[in-house]
């Protein structure tokens, strides 16, 4: 309720359907995660309530840079996915860098603490990785998150690739 977007079931409900449809139809799915930078110290920081803010505004974020037939879902705490059929990584790199671009200018005027949080995020999709299942795509995609994070946040990592981070 706090993100006006779907929940982790919605996920483990549409990711197989969605993936065995566009794998049939020959089409390229990417799968977007995405992590909040240095949210526990905005939690530990300024309180719960600027955290609450900050995951809102996410959603909203979300919600506003998605097509129709995208999912956004929040995964977990302050990790979130999305689902984007039809759309190559490519695609969904921009769409991801625009995101980042809209959160970290907004995110500056309303909280004030240091570090100020950012987006990391990893991409993965059917054209680019060739995963055996949903359930390989959506690890791929955490593996590349993971990357973003190692190469010090703020970043977006491809499966397979290596990006400049989005700073």
């Amino acid at each position: 309720a706090l993100t006006g977007i779907h929940n982790r079931r919605m996920l483990d409900e549409k990711l197989p359907e969605i993936f065995s449809a566009q794998r049939n139809a020959r089409q390229d799915l990417s799968v977007v995660m995405l992590d909040l930078d240095h949210f526990k110290t905005l939690n530990d920081t300024a309180g719960h309530r600027a955290g609450d803010k900050v995951l809102a505004f996410m959603g909203e974020l979300l919600r506003q840079t998605c097509r129709t037939d995208d999912i956004a879902i929040r995964y977990g705490g302050d990790e979130f996915v999305l689902l984007l059929p039809g759309i190559s990584v490519g695609q969904a790199s921009a769409l991801t860098q625009r995101l980042m671009a809209l959160f970290n200018q907004r995110v500056r005027m309303m909280v004030s603490v240091q570090p100020v949080p950012t987006i990391s995020a990893g991409i993965a999709s059917l054209w680019n990785d060739a995963p055996g299942s949903h359930t390989e795509l959506l690890e791929l995609a955490d593996q590349a998150l993971y990357g973003a994070k190692r190469a010090g946040r703020n970043a977006v990592r491809i499966s397979g690739r290596e990006e400049a981070p989005a700073r």
